[in-house]
């Protein structure tokens, strides 16, 4: 009988033994497969919306975008007094 004993309690301690390696090993395989990636992704998006945004500012900020229509206000109601 205790023979039986001694066997069942070295399964169940095998068992919990079992269990913890593998939950720790799930944890650090889903920590580099998930989290790891997902932290990387999230920086690549945020630094593109950053590069997105500078354009942005650097395109309002540029005063020789439109040239032309900047240099000239009155472009569009200029009219020639000599072709009358």
């Amino acid at each position: 009988m205790e023979d039986t004993k001694k066997i069942s309690g070295n399964v169940l301690i095998m068992v919990v033994i079992s269990l913890i390696v593998g939950l720790v090993a799930g944890y650090f395989i889903g920590y580099s497969n998930g989290v790891a990636k997902g932290e990387l992704n999230i920086l690549e998006e945020q630094k593109l919306e950053q590069e997105k945004a500078l354009g942005e500012i650097q395109k309002e900020a540029n005063p020789f975008v439109n040239l032309e229509e900047k240099a000239n206000p009155f472009k569009d109601t200029y009219t020639n007094p000599f072709a009358q």
